[in-house]
């Protein structure tokens, strides 16, 4: 989904947002995986939730990497 990869670029440089609901919006792996990646510089957001969207295993998997 293009949006969450616009988002997770905007992400990748956040200094201000700590929480982000992004609950049922369509978000698929690709999305996911975007927001993985960029997960792995943005230090600042402490809380996101990603339920009801069409993630799968393997884009919840992108993300705890980026998490971690």
């Amino acid at each position: 989904m293009a949006g969450a990869k616009i988002l997770a670029e905007k992400l990748s440089t956040n200094t201000l947002l700590q929480h982000l609901n992004l609950f049922k919006n369509n978000i698929s792996f690709d999305g996911a995986k975007a927001i993985g990646d960029c997960l792995k510089v943005n230090k600042t957001l402490k809380w996101l939730n990603v339920g009801h969207n069409r993630i799968r295993d393997k884009g919840l998997n992108s993300m705890i990497d980026g998490m971690l």
